[in-house]
């Protein structure tokens, strides 16, 4: 009973993940949580990690820490019940469990201190797996790394750690096979072409900008075939934030058509905050080509969302866009 119950809120976790559907996502929260107060022994540990990969998933789409807190509270209890000499494997799945979650928050609030959290957890995974082992394993606990490392580095302007994710993507890439691992595969060329936006970022050299685009592009044609709609919107969303940063407008079509397929692929009835950081950056494409009044009535929407979560980064840009209106 256990087992199937555990089953069928995966089931419904995965599908409302792909859609970004609130329904299923809600659903099931309240099977993780009957389940969670039901366990015993054993059970406890899953009970905890699947409640926590929940409010984990919903702490994706809706703005605030709620979810976000709760998931941290939840995998950290579930990393310290278990012990890595006698279950390895669980304990790695524990720490990227952990590691997945300091990497939402410390992304959304631009806490560096909750992204080397992150990475030391992620580490921690690669202790347990490696490439000729756990080939899936390894490449995803190794690009999730790379992404941290390569956000952090642009937080503190450091190339070098930059540089160091873009190798270490460079290994993951190498080690998976697109027809076999094909949504891993897209991650990981998404991840890259994300490092390479940072790198541009901090450095000022814009020539990575392009072929950043391009690796959005192929990592997009893949997902396509893969009912992974959420997955699209986030990437198109960071293709369109890497065609606006080149130099002297050249990408504003094409960040705004990617904004709008973002757009089109989120949702906007779950107080969605990755629908508001899309529509934030279709009001600065209008910003950038002067129409004010459709730029305010972008952001203005966007800021409503964003508000629920006073803290975020995400706020704080729309709202230093709105105050260059108004200025």
């Amino acid at each position: 009973m256990f087992r199937a119950s555990v089953d069928l809120l995966y089931e419904k976790l995965e599908a409302g993940e792909k859609a970004g559907d609130p329904f299923d996502m809600l659903v099931a929260l309240e099977l993780a949580k009957a389940l969670y107060k039901r366990a015993k022994g054993g059970e406890l540990g899953q009970a905890q990690t699947s409640l926590g990969n929940c409010h984990q998933i919903i702490g994706q789409f809706r703005p605030g820490r709620k979810h976000l807190d709760l998931a941290a509270e939840l995998f950290a209890a579930a990393a310290k019940a278990v012990a890595r000499t006698k279950q390895p494997e669980n304990w790695a799945f524990s720490q990227h469990n952990l590691g997945g979650i300091q990497e939402l928050i410390g992304l959304r609030h631009r806490d560096g201190a909750m992204l080397k959290k992150a990475i030391k957890a992620y580490s921690a995974v690669l202790e347990v797996f490696n490439a000729q082992g756990s080939p899936v394993e390894w490449a995803n606990s190794t690009a999730a790394r790379a992404n941290v490392r390569a956000a952090l580095g642009r937080m503190t302007a450091e190339a070098a750690l930059i540089e160091t994710a873009l190798a270490d993507l460079e290994a993951v890439l190498e080690a998976l096979k697109q027809d076999e691992h094909p949504a891993e595969w897209a991650s990981a060329r998404a991840t890259r072409a994300l490092a390479r936006r940072h790198l541009a970022e901090v450095t000022g050299d814009a020539t990575p900008l392009a072929t950043a685009i391009a690796e959005f592009e192929q990592a997009d044609a893949v997902l396509a075939g893969l009912d992974a709609r959420a997955e699209r919107a986030r990437l198109q969303h960071n293709l369109g934030l890497t065609a606006l940063a080149l130099p002297g407008g050249a990408g504003l079509d094409r960040a705004e058509q990617a904004f709008v397929a973002a757009l089109a692929l989120g949702r906007r009835d779950h107080a969605d905050y990755r629908w508001a950081e899309s529509l934030t950056g279709l009001g600065e494409v209008a910003l950038l080509r002067g129409d004010t009044a459709a730029a305010r009535a972008h952001l203005t929407e966007a800021k409503a969302v964003l508000a629920l979560d006073p803290a975020s980064a995400a706020l704080e840009h729309c709202a230093a866009l709105l105050e260059q209106i108004a200025a």
